[in-house]
């Protein structure tokens, strides 16, 4: 489904990123998804390490952490490039063609699961 409509990605992004991304992982995505839109909005795309944390304002640590914790929450898909190749990146489609309400798209990612103890669960409101 590449490539895929911009527009509808941001905007599901928008949607899923809420209380799901920290600021580190909010501002990767951004900087890949840019990066994605200069290289051609290509299925796979590559980018140097280093370059990405200069982009970003992030050492390399961090970086490999947001990277994995994207890919974890169905962000994005990544491989390491081999010896001295940049590593590859992929924007996972976010937006559902499909469940297009009334103009807003509805995100395929999961919402964001209650943590056991800490939150009352959510009743409907009483009629």
């Amino acid at each position: 489904m590449y490539p895929f409509d911009y527009l509808k990605q941001w905007n599901a992004f928008g949607d899923a990123s809420i209380g799901t991304l920290t600021k580190n992982e909010t501002l990767l995505y951004m900087r890949l998804f840019f990066v994605n839109n200069r290289s051609g909005r290509c299925e796979w795309f590559h980018i140097s390490n280093i370059v990405l944390c200069h982009y970003v304002g992030i050492d390399k640590k961090t970086l490999i952490a947001s990277r994995n914790s994207l890919k974890q929450k169905g962000f994005i898909d990544w491989r390491r490039g081999k010896s001295h190749v940049e590593t590859e990146y992929k924007l996972i489609i976010l937006y559902n063609e499909d469940a297009n309400f009334g103009g807003k798209i509805q995100p395929k990612t999961p919402p964001k699961e209650e943590e056991e103890g800490k939150t009352p669960p959510k009743t409907p409101p009483k009629t």
